[in-house]
C-alpha cells in the first residue's frame, strides 16, 4: 500500500483534510514532535504524512497499539537499527487508537520526536481526543461511501425496471 496524501486508502480520501487537521493540531499539543495518521489493513501500511511516508520502515508501534487496542506512550526509547536505519531515531512515541463504532482499530495517529519526552497524563487523553475524533471522521465516511453505494444500485435497479416496463406491450382491455 502506498504513503502519502495522493493515495488515501480503505476508502478513507474524503477523510485527509481531517487527517492533516488532527496532525497538525498534535504537532502544536507535542511542540517539535511529528505527528502522522498511520492506517493498518492486515499488511498494508499507511502513513498520511511525515518524514517515514514512503520509506520501508514497518509500522510496528502502531500495530502493537492496535492489537492493544489502547494508547502508548514511550518516554525515552532506544535505538532499533531494524527502525532507525532510514530515519533519524525517534526517542519519544506515542499513539492512540483510532476505534470505529463497530469496535474496529483501523489505524492510530501517531507523534514521534527526537528528544525523549516524559509521560503527560493530560497530553495523552488529548492525543486520544483527537484519535476519538478522527474515527468519529472515519465511520461518518465509510457511511457516506455505503450510501453512495446503496443510490448506485437503486439507480440502476430503476433504470433496469424502467426499461422492462417500456419493453411490455400493454394493451387495454374494455
Amino acid at each position: 500500500m502506498q504513503d502519502g496524501e495522493a493515495s488515501a486508502p480503505f476508502g478513507m480520501s474524503p477523510m485527509m483534510p481531517a487527517f492533516q487537521r488532527a496532525t497538525r493540531i498534535a504537532e502544536a499539543l507535542f511542540s517539535g514532535a511529528e505527528a502522522a495518521v498511520v492506517l493498518v489493513d492486515g499488511e498494508c501500511e499507511w502513513r498520511s504524512g511525515g518524514s517515514l511516508v514512503g520509506k520501508a520502515v514497518p509500522a510496528a508501534g502502531a500495530r502493537y497499539v492496535i492489537n492493544r487496542g489502547r494508547a502508548m506512550w514511550v518516554a525515552d526509547r532506544e535505538p532499533d537499527p531494524e527502525i532507525d536505519l532510514e530515519t533519524p531515531h525517534a526517542r519519544f512515541w506515542a499513539g492512540a487508537p483510532l476505534r470505529l463504532a463497530s469496535g474496529e482499530t483501523v489505524g492510530v495517529l501517531a507523534v514521534r520526536s527526537p528528544k525523549a519526552r516524559p509521560y503527560d497524563k493530560v497530553l495523552a487523553l488529548r492525543l486520544q481526543d483527537l484519535a476519538d475524533g478522527l474515527a468519529d471522521e472515519c465511520d461518518r465516511a465509510r457511511l457516506a461511501g455505503l450510501a453512495d453505494r446503496a443510490d448506485r444500485e437503486l439507480n440502476s435497479a430503476r433504470a433496469v425496471l424502467a426499461a422492462f416496463v417500456g419493453s411490455v406491450t400493454i394493451k387495454s382491455v374494455r
